[in-house]
């Protein structure tokens, strides 16, 4: 089979190895169709930045969809999407980390399962009423993501704000968004605002949008050990700060959000896809490049042929 692997800081190849070995008889065999790039992550943690440390060689990602090849519960052939699993063409679905795929629904769409379900946590962690407004602080794929969902949740509004326009093409794929570079021409303050950007900056501008007597939720995983933030003004105003992170999810709560987001999957209530720039996954280094360097940068997909997925030892 055919993995991308970091072999040190800021450096990625594609290379030929043995395919992954099953526990039990609950594993599932899945060759992979799609693997989709998490930006943040993996931006963070190719470039060694503060609470991102990996070690090396690495195989980075943890989204992906494909089909069955056997073992497990499901039959041979059927559509699934994976959490836990590499940017590889051949991984091992363990039960809890691997879900059938509804008719209809895409792969792609199906592979962001896991930044799903942390969107849908930072959202019912900050408390979204339906028929109220949301504000994002943060245009990447997790923004997309959580701004897309918490409309298909009920959000009569989404107001979405970035340090740049970059990334603002998106927002055109939804009716409910309003971007605006500076979030005091929102013309309102959400009660619950949803920090994305991992950086201390992000959270200030959040503290700043969000309505008196809100919340203000800090998504995923920060890139930064402190921040510098206008804490009177907070405190003032009655503001809630909270972290959300799916490290803290338990399994009931996991089982019911991902029970939501495969559903919606089935109606065609969201989808991702548009925002995922398609790359034979070959093309990964030039991809991580990009990443690395490119502002207008959304979301990647790599698409792994079936020839990828034949056994072999040899090294590339």
């Amino acid at each position: 089979m055919r993995s991308v692997v970091w072999s040190q800081v800021g450096v990625s190849r594609v290379v030929v190895g043995d395919e992954p070995r099953t526990s039990g008889p609950q594993d599932t065999i899945v060759d992979v169709d799609v693997s989709v790039l998490s930006p943040g992550t993996e931006r963070a943690r190719l470039l060694g930045l503060p609470t991102a440390a990996v070690a090396f060689p690495h195989v980075p990602g943890y989204m992906a969809a494909g089909r069955v090849r056997g073992g497990g519960r499901l039959p041979v052939g059927a559509r699934v999407a994976l959490r836990g699993a590499g940017h590889q063409s051949v991984a091992i679905g363990r039960p809890g980390d691997l879900h059938e795929v509804p008719g209809g629904a895409s792969l792609t769409d199906a592979a962001v399962w896991q930044l799903a379900i942390t969107a849908m946590y930072g959202l019912d962690i900050g408390g979204q009423r339906a028929g109220e407004p949301v504000g994002v602080v943060g245009a990447g794929l997790l923004g997309v993501i959580v701004r897309r969902l918490a409309a298909v949740r009920g959000a009569d509004v989404v107001l979405v704000t970035a340090r740049s326009t970059a990334k603002s093409r998106a927002c055109a794929a939804e009716p409910a968004t309003v971007f605006a570079a500076d979030p005091g021409r929102w013309g309102t303050r959400p009660p619950l605002v949803l920090d994305v950007t991992g950086s201390p900056d992000g959270l200030d501008t959040a503290l700043a949008a969000v309505a008196p007597g809100g919340t203000v939720v800090v998504l995923g995983s920060p890139r930064a050990t402190s921040a510098k933030v206008a804490l009177r003004a907070a405190y003032d105003r009655d503001v809630q700060v909270v972290g959300a992170h799916t490290v803290n999810l338990d399994d009931h709560h996991a089982a019911v959000l991902t029970r939501s987001f495969f559903e919606f999957l089935g109606k065609g209530a969201f989808a991702i896809s548009d925002v995922l720039e398609e790359h034979p996954a070959r093309d990964a280094p030039l991809v991580y490049r990009r990443l690395v360097t490119d502002r207008t940068f959304i979301g990647a997909a790599f698409i792994w042929p079936p020839a990828a997925r034949r056994p072999s030892c040899a090294s590339a």
